[in-house]
């Protein structure tokens, strides 16, 4: 599983990058063998203004499948990012669950 980071408007300090690192591995590493890649963008909307403008977009690619897109937008960059990588492993987990042969779409049932 590749994963690529990118900052906009963000001090990406080395403890930063240790935290979405560790997140992204703790949420998406059990499914990295069926990952292509993880592409992390974070970025600050107002700047120093403040406010709930730390966003964190993640992309993770499966190859043949469509790709999973999240987006989190938090009052600090640290929650941005802890809720997008929550929010990511359940949507890659209900997309790896129907790609199974034989799995039934939850209200699909007949």
């Amino acid at each position: 599983m590749k994963l690529r980071v990118t900052a906009r408007g963000v001090e990406y300090s080395g403890e930063l990058r240790e935290y979405v690192h560790r997140r992204a591995h703790f949420s998406l590493g059990r499914f990295a063998a069926k990952i292509q890649s993880v592409a992390v963008r974070l970025s600050d909307e107002n700047g120093p203004r403040g406010g709930v403008d730390k966003s964190c977009d993640i992309r993770i690619h499966f190859g043949l499948r469509p790709a999973v897109i999240v987006r989190e937008r938090q009052a600090s960059m640290q929650a941005a990012v802890a809720f997008a990588m929550d929010r990511a492993e359940r949507a890659v987990r209900r997309r790896l669950s129907l790609s199974k042969p034989g799995a039934v779409a939850r209200g699909r049932q007949q």
